[in-house]
């Protein structure tokens, strides 16, 4: 998992994150979270912080390894659909150049599992196994070597099981 954490500020330094900015932000993340592209990616966005009335923290994690910084496109697609939806007129006059935000990487790092509990070894096993229609070809090609590694194993086992 890689992980970018982000310093964000408005485009237009005149629109600061007050609480009404700020709710309309956590529902775009919201939003962002539960797009197809979100999922499909295991991408995700997280409020970490606010750091004063111009800055906030972000947190964005990914499976695989990304620009951060254009990245949050789809947090401001999300911000502006949903609060042109709204007719809130919050955005209006406030979108700079095209762009919502202004965005500064302060930590990138990355994290790979481990350790994974047995209900998760079987979420994955079938994933792997029945969900690859739903991939990417090289997410494709992945899943099929692990699926073929699988099935060696299970052979393998079911073969020593019934020697015993």
């Amino acid at each position: 998992m890689y992980i970018y954490d982000l310093d964000v500020s408005m485009s237009d330094k005149e629109l600061v994150f007050d609480k009404k900015l700020m709710e309309a932000i956590k529902q775009a993340i919201n939003i962002a979270n539960s797009s197809f592209s979100a999922i499909r990616y295991n991408r995700k966005i997280e409020l970490v912080e606010t750091i004063n009335n111009t800055n906030i923290h972000l947190r964005m994690t990914s499976r695989d390894p990304i620009n951060a910084t254009r990245s949050l496109s789809s947090l401001s697609r999300a911000l502006v659909r949903n609060e042109k939806g709204k007719n809130s007129g919050l955005l209006e006059g406030h979108i700079i150049n095209g762009c919502v935000f202004n965005t500064k990487l302060l930590n990138q790092t990355t994290s790979f599992i481990s350790n994974l509990n047995p209900t998760e070894i079987v979420q994955e096993v079938v994933a792997i196994v029945l969900g690859q229609k739903f991939l990417n070809d090289k997410e494709r090609i992945l899943a099929k070597e692990a699926s073929d590694k699988i099935r060696d194993v299970v052979i393998e086992y079911v073969n020593k099981k019934n020697e015993v």
